[in-house]
């Protein structure tokens, strides 16, 4: 039962929405596209909760919610600046929010606990050792290739990108256990996703009022709002399948998966379906494979 939610996320989260998303930050008009995104998202999960539930919401969570999407709206943004320089390398670096994740939810959760289960582990165990695999060895660019296009990157591209990365990766790691913790508590989804839109909302406005006149470029067309929608649809319905993952496992359990999976699949995009990058040596393929063994093992060995 738990592998639906996980499954669905992975689909919309860390497939689907990194190709739009290359394409939406690609363009200018960045915090506009930005702030729409949430204005469209909010309306949908308003709408969904009014006609479904009648409204009914939990006061008393809602406002702790609230801040959390609120302060996890400025992690995407820095996501978004991420993901316009290089899909691949945002794939390879962003690894330390799910980290922080799994340290937050062993030492304020008590789930440390399910360690104790080998299988599942081990399954822990290979997909971190994926991730050191691909990110310490630079399996992304082939040994002795000094003339590869991402070889000749600048510096200051890197910088930036360090930057960015830094600042989705603590705001997303808080998010992430902020998930399990309002799990646990029962929050329901009809009081979680709107009290989240509502604060990612409030930033995405807050984000608008700061950005210099560059940053806020023309304003937009018909069709720029058109993919704004769709991408409101595609981060809600990750969002939602994550949830409710949450509600079934232990961060230990669901996140691993995430970090293999968002390091595979969007790499994967970046490297060819963006075409950042050639080609994956033999230790990249490695890997994968270990991020696929481990993810196998922990499908197998969670109840």
């Amino acid at each position: 039962m738990w592998l639906i939610p996980v499954f669905l996320k992975v689909l919309f989260g860390n497939i689907v929405t990194p190709i739009v998303l290359k394409k939406v930050t690609s363009q200018g008009s960045r915090s506009r596209r930005f702030r729409s995104q949430y204005i469209f998202a909010s309306v949908l999960v308003w709408a969904t909760v009014l006609l479904m539930s009648g409204g009914n919401i939990a006061w008393p969570s809602f406002g702790l919610v609230l801040l959390i999407g609120f302060l996890q709206s400025f992690g995407t943004y820095c996501y978004w600046h991420a993901i316009k320089i290089s899909v691949s390398k945002t794939a390879v670096t962003t690894q330390f929010d799910d980290l922080l994740g799994m340290i937050m939810g062993y030492g304020f959760l008590g789930e440390a606990y399910y360690l104790r289960n080998a299988p599942l582990a081990t399954g822990i165990v290979l997909s971190l050792a994926s991730v050191f695999v691909y990110v310490w060895l630079r399996v992304t660019v082939k040994k002795g290739d000094a003339n590869s296009e991402l070889a000749r990157q600048t510096s200051d591209s890197d910088r930036a990108l360090a930057m960015w990365v830094a600042g989705y990766s603590v705001l997303w790691g808080l998010a992430y256990f902020s998930l399990r913790f309002f799990a646990l508590r029962e929050v329901p989804h009809s009081t979680f996703l709107p009290a989240w839109y509502t604060g990612a909302l409030i930033g995405s406005q807050v984000v608008f009022w700061t950005a210099g006149e560059k940053e806020r470029g023309e304003r937009l067309t018909v069709r720029d709002h058109l993919a704004s929608g769709l991408l409101a649809v595609l981060i809600v319905s990750s969002l939602a399948f994550q949830y409710w993952a949450s509600k079934l496992t232990p961060i230990t359990v669901h996140q691993p998966i995430y970090q293999v999976t968002e390091m595979i699949f969007p790499a994967l995009i970046g490297l060819f379906y963006f075409k950042e990058i050639k080609a994956l040596t033999k230790s990249g393929k490695a890997a994968f494979v270990l991020g696929a063994v481990g993810m196998l093992l922990i499908a197998m060995s969670y109840r």
